[in-house]
């Protein structure tokens, strides 16, 4: 098995986090996953650090936030 590092030791990904949290302070944020009925009504999306065409680089998402 190897070494993988816990999401929690991971910078990028807790900034990227913390940044979706303040943009989305007074938003409600609902938590789905793959497979339930609102994950499937939600159509087309970007994800932040995904690997997909169109999708955006935790870099790029982080660029210029202070958080």
């Amino acid at each position: 098995m190897q070494d993988v590092p816990l999401n929690s030791d991971n910078t990028e990904l807790n900034r990227a986090l913390w940044k979706f949290l303040a943009d989305h302070a007074r938003h409600n944020i609902q938590v789905i996953v793959e497979g339930d009925q609102v994950y499937l009504e939600i159509g087309e999306y970007v994800e932040v650090g995904g690997e997909q065409y169109g999708d955006i680089p935790f870099d790029e998402y982080l660029k210029g936030w202070g958080g």
